[in-house]
């Protein structure tokens, strides 16, 4: 982070949407006049997240307005992460605390629906930023050992 960086996470959410008509097979010649159609629709939602890094607050630095954006920043990373190990977990899901940030929310299809999941996460080669590549593999980790089904409606 630095003095001109932006912190925050990015979320682009695309939908598409595939619609087709089908001529009925029991209808007699290319224009019947009792042909039936039948409608048929698809519907996918693409999201694509760029998530902001989740720095020590001691090591950036930070003051005012870019203290208060870090640690609103930090709080919703610990949401998901919180989702994602609840999701991971051996253990019965009674719950899982998809409603504690707007992230989590927005991201509640994506973790734990009927969809496929990819993770990149980046780390940095650096000595300095151990603590914050380590954290950032454990959470990946986590992240991969969450199971989806993915199913055509």
């Amino acid at each position: 982070m630095n003095k001109n960086s932006s912190r925050s996470h990015a979320i682009l959410q695309i939908f598409v949407e595939q619609r087709w008509v089908e001529k009925d097979a029991g209808s007699s010649g290319p224009k019947s006049p009792n042909e039936v159609k039948k409608y048929f629709y698809r519907k996918a939602l693409c999201t694509v997240v760029d998530l902001a890094g989740s720095e020590r607050l001691s090591k950036t630095g930070s003051e005012g307005m870019r203290l208060q954006e870090a640690k609103t920043i930090n709080k919703s990373i610990a949401a998901l992460s919180n989702c994602i190990s609840a999701l991971s977990s051996k253990q019965n899901l009674n719950y899982v605390p998809f409603r504690d940030s707007k992230l989590t929310r927005l991201l509640t299809e994506s973790l734990g629906g009927n969809c496929k999941t990819t993770i990149c996460a980046c780390i940095s080669p650096s000595m300095v930023h151990y603590d914050e590549s380590y954290s950032t593999l454990l959470f990946a980790t986590r992240a991969m050992s969450v199971k989806t089904i993915v199913n055509l409606n």
